[in-house]
């Protein structure tokens, strides 16, 4: 689900922590990795510091995705890196995956 606009301004002002993570799969295997990584939004978003965690998907090229996550804190992100659930879909998708690239980021304005 995505954020509202204006629940999105609120909540990233209390986000000490921007994710942008863009991940390119293999085409043959995008489908099953994107029903993959829609599994982790409910679980991620009820865990302890999400503001928010928004998956995309290019509209150009289907194996392209990119998560947009928000955390209150370093540690929380770390926690939820280490979580059961991505766990189980890095090692169910992790052959799949061609790159991938992660900034960590702080809003400056």
């Amino acid at each position: 689900m995505l954020t509202e606009p204006k629940k999105f301004l609120k909540e990233a002002i209390m986000a000490n922590l921007t994710i942008v993570a863009k991940i390119i799969v293999m085409p043959e295997h995008a489908d099953f990795v994107k029903e993959e990584m829609l599994k982790l939004i409910p679980p991620t978003t009820q865990e302890k510091g999400c503001v928010y965690y928004n998956l995309h998907q290019d509209n150009e090229d289907s194996r392209a995705f990119i998560w947009v996550e928000a955390w209150e804190t370093k540690e929380d992100w770390h926690a939820h890196n280490n979580s059961a659930h991505i766990q189980a879909y890095r090692a169910a998708t992790g052959e799949f995956v061609e790159d991938r690239i992660i900034y960590q980021m702080t809003q400056i304005g």
